[in-house]
């Protein structure tokens, strides 16, 4: 597990267990998480009933995630397929859709930002819907429900909060000029989105220019402050020469995407990217390509794709660029790749059968980027060594931890206060006041906030001279001490450690 999952997993516990987050609050639109870095709530939506249900595990933590990207993916499929009668479009987007590793990697592990692009696309496909349905009331209702998905994204990634409010003003521009929408209906759906994103609206107000430093309400959601800001995810603002500032941003962002990887392991398996770079070239193809065999309601939908990846431009220059703070283009370009795939195959005929290796050839690239992803070549880290930390190796020293031999005793580690969420997961469910107590907090939002010292039976190594004989320690393998002696091996985030036992 990556160490923002086991955050999120620990929120979704809480809220499953307890009806509030880590820190006691039932209705937060944000959550601080455990140092008030943040994570978005939008997830816990979706995965807190399961885990209500069925119990937590990983396996139950995650399918949601799973059961949202399948779902978006089979329901554009049969509006393409189906309602369109658009089938080989259809099959070449959900091609390109598939086979795009960021849809891979993000649908495999929780980061909480990454459940904001799927509800989004979900949302301009009912926006779409609204567009070409002839039924009045079949447009309200496409464009309400389309309007609530678009507001909920700002409650899954902040970066919803610049991108939004720029799209809509494009959507506008293109729904007036082109006379989509009549006035009743655009302000319906501007007043439902609106209203919906009041409380995230307030929220930032209180984060950003009050600097809040407890939790406060708005009607009846909890407003949360914010300590560690997030600030670190855009630009320096206050840089001598700003303008170049952007303009290095926005090229060091293209560089990313062709040169295949962002450097952060957990995001991408180098050299497939989050698109893969030799499938970017379909992007313009597909933009500008003007097929005659797509019917226009389908054009209405290219034309909303191509407007989400346009109002996406300027954030290009200010946000700074990974493959996670930019999540919202790549879902966008997955789909246009898909368009240009479609547009090259369909000029090709005089190719005949051989065409088929368009789509073959796109499918082996992805079979390749998987193996790389789970078995790497030459030595090299794969993307699931990266996430850090084994879920099962923290059960394996929590179960040694809680048994006979062990069951008072201290176990030190390293770096207590990124180690303990793990172990945390790993334990039976605790409230806010048991985590304080335990923990030896406060408060929920002090200064220290989850720089823990102590957390249970855990110790921080930096005290490990106060141990007595029988407590344990995790040490690497060249530890080297008669005052201690090896209980067994571990391993933790790849790496080969021991667990070790004070006797003296």
């Amino acid at each position: 597990m990556f160490i923002d999952e086991a955050n999120y997993a620990n929120e979704v516990r809480s809220f499953a267990s307890f009806g509030t987050d880590i820190h006691g609050l039932h209705f937060p639109v944000y959550l601080s998480s455990v140092w008030g870095q943040g994570q978005s709530v939008l997830y816990a939506i979706f995965s807190v009933p399961f885990v209500r249900i069925f119990g937590f595990s990983i396996l139950i933590f995650r399918l949601p995630f799973v059961l949202l990207t399948f779902s978006l993916l089979v329901f554009l499929f049969a509006l393409l397929y189906f309602k369109m009668k658009q089938r080989k479009l259809a099959t070449f987007i959900n091609i390109a859709i598939i086979t795009t590793p960021w849809m891979f990697i993000s649908s495999r592990w929780i980061l909480d930002a990454n459940v904001a692009p799927v509800i989004f696309l979900f949302g301009v496909l009912s926006i779409w819907l609204g567009l070409v349905s002839t039924a009045s009331s079949h447009r309200y209702i496409y464009l309400v429900l389309g309007a609530v998905l678009l507001a909920l994204t700002t409650y899954g990634y902040i970066t919803a909060w610049m991108y939004l409010p720029i799209l809509c003003v494009l959507y506008l521009i293109y729904f007036l000029r082109n006379k989509l929408l009549r006035t009743r209906e655009y302000l319906l759906f501007t007043v439902t989105l609106v209203i919906l994103v009041l409380p995230i609206i307030y929220f930032a107000y209180k984060v950003n220019l009050v600097h809040a430093s407890s939790a406060s309400k708005f009607l009846i959601f909890d407003i949360p402050p914010l300590p560690s800001n997030r600030v670190e995810s855009l630009i320096d603002f206050n840089q001598s020469n700003l303008l170049l500032g952007m303009l290095k941003n926005f090229f060091n962002g293209i560089t990313i995407y062709f040169k295949g990887t962002d450097g952060l392991a957990w995001n991408s398996v180098a050299p497939f990217g989050a698109i893969m770079p030799w499938t970017l070239l379909f992007v313009p193809i597909g933009v500008f390509a003007k097929n005659t065999a797509i019917n226009d309601k389908v054009r209405q939908f290219k034309k909303l794709i191509c407007l989400n990846i346009v109002a996406f431009i300027p954030l290009m220059f200010v946000v700074l660029p990974n493959y996670n703070h930019w999540n919202f283009l790549n879902i966008n370009l997955s789909i246009m790749v898909g368009f240009g795939l479609y547009e090259v195959f369909s000029s090709i005929k005089n190719m005949g059968k051989f065409r088929i290796l368009l789509p073959i050839i796109t499918l082996l690239l992805f079979i390749w980027f998987v193996g790389q992803a789970y078995f790497g070549v030459g030595g090299k880290e794969t993307f699931y060594e990266s996430q850090q930390v084994s879920y099962t190796e923290v059960e394996k020293i929590n179960t040694i931890m809680q048994g006979k031999e062990f069951n008072e005793k201290r176990l030190f580690i390293n770096n207590l206060p990124r180690m303990f969420p793990y172990f945390r997961l790993v334990q039976q469910p605790i409230n806010n006041h048991t985590y304080l107590s335990i923990s030896g907090q406060k408060n929920n939002f002090g200064k220290n906030m989850g720089l823990v010292k102590r957390y249970g039976y855990l110790r921080d190594m930096s005290t490990v001279g106060k141990s007595k004989p029988g407590d344990v320690a995790i040490v690497a393998p060249d530890f080297i001490d008669s005052n201690w002696e090896k209980i067994t091996d571990i391993t933790i985030g790849g790496a080969p450690y021991l667990l070790v036992r004070k006797i003296v």
